[in-house]
């Protein structure tokens, strides 16, 4: 059930940045897509947050942050510059392959 949840989320985030780019700046819109994010998921992770040590959260915390936000920032500023919302996914869901690509070399 989750991974359905999950995917539905995932593949639905590049439509609603669309729609909702109409409305607001990019990074607005990704300000508040991570906090929502964020707000759902914590009460599945919250008991274990309290065993991490502190600064080993802070670092997975920090690339954590970097890592999403910044693709997730990425595209919709692609998108707000006229980039399609589906090129833009597609584009998106390469990179692993990408990465996986260039680490052969």
């Amino acid at each position: 059930m989750l991974e359905a949840a999950l995917v539905l989320t995932w593949s639905s985030g590049f439509i609603g940045a669309r729609f909702s780019l109409d409305y607001a700046p990019p990074l607005l819109v990704v300000y508040w897509r991570c906090v929502v994010v964020t707000l759902l998921l914590l009460p599945f992770v919250a008991r274990q947050l309290i065993t991490i040590p502190p600064a080993l959260l802070l670092k997975n915390a920090g690339i954590g942050l970097l890592a999403m936000t910044g693709y997730v920032a990425g595209v919709t500023q692609g998108i707000a510059l006229g980039v399609p919302a589906g090129l833009a996914a597609l584009f998106a869901d390469l990179l692993p392959m990408g990465m996986a690509l260039l680490a052969a070399v």
